[in-house]
């Protein structure tokens, strides 16, 4: 359940140091949106327990569930077997979800028993590949305040100093789990807090919502999806727009064969 009350941030206006980037050329499309798709897959299999009736990676990573629109969220064991760095996983959480123009999913693997770890991040310490961070899976390209970033993966890395927080974006060019040092980092945004006092939330809850609870409302604000994490009386939420594309008008049959055609990974 969540906090009834939150401290709650809000992504500053200006992006700090960030690098945009640049629209994919018709060449480059789809080849770089099915490898991005590909580790979609990877990174689901590796790390959400995938039961009977769940929805399928392929589907879902390629924008092609139908099926299961809403997709899934919840706290679960953490998948054995799956490749992660030193200390162990304690802590996993993951979220998917399925809107007619958008897919976006978000995952936590924790080296604590409850999640704090991502909230721990001090001034020094956000660039660093080991620490904790929030993975978000876009299959179109988004903007995370005003930052731009590509279709496919990146890793949200919350930190607080004397100053406040912020948030930094590092692109993930191999897999979820093999961090670049140093990161990749698309840019830095500033954060905002407003204190509200009431009981704290005991286990980090991580939350994709698909409407605007706490982001800034006005035209078209139903585009825009919000993550939170909430540890302690701490909410930090992240406003992200994806970009809308045309929803699919094909039956089950076309779309599984379409989706078979992801890296043969079916």
């Amino acid at each position: 359940m969540k906090s009834i009350s939150m401290c709650i941030l809000t992504l500053g206006a200006a992006c700090l140091g960030s690098t945009c980037a640049l629209p994919l050329s018709a060449q480059e499309a789809p080849k770089a949106l099915q490898l991005q798709t590909d580790r979609c897959v990877r990174w689901m299999k590796a790390t959400v327990p995938l039961t009977p009736g769940m929805v399928d990676p392929n589907l879902f990573c390629s924008g092609l569930e139908t099926g299961n629109v809403g997709g899934w969220g919840h706290t679960h064991d953490c998948v054995q077997g799956n490749k992660t760095t030193a200390p162990a996983a304690k802590f996993c959480m993951s979220d998917g979800r399925t809107m007619p123009g958008d897919t976006l999913a978000v995952g936590l693997t924790s080296a604590t028993p409850d999640g704090r770890d991502l909230l721990a991040a001090t001034q020094d310490s956000p660039n660093d590949p080991r620490h904790a961070g929030v993975i978000l899976y876009s299959r179109t390209a988004a903007t995370i305040g005003e930052l731009r970033v590509p279709p496919g993966i990146v890793k949200l890395v919350p930190s607080r100093s004397a100053e406040g927080w912020k948030l930094t974006v590092i692109k993930q060019n191999g897999e979820w789990d093999e961090d670049e040092h140093p990161p990749l980092i698309l840019g830095t945004m500033r954060l905002e807090q407003a204190v509200v006092e009431g009981p704290s939330q005991n286990e980090l809850l991580l939350d994709l919502l698909p409407f605007p609870r706490s982001c800034p409302v006005g035209a078209g604000t139903r585009n825009i999806r919000e993550i939170h994490m909430e540890y302690g009386d701490v909410d930090l939420f992240v406003c992200v727009r994806p970009d809308q594309v045309s929803a699919i008008a094909s039956g089950p049959d076309s779309l599984r064969e379409r989706a078979s055609n992801i890296s043969g990974l079916r």
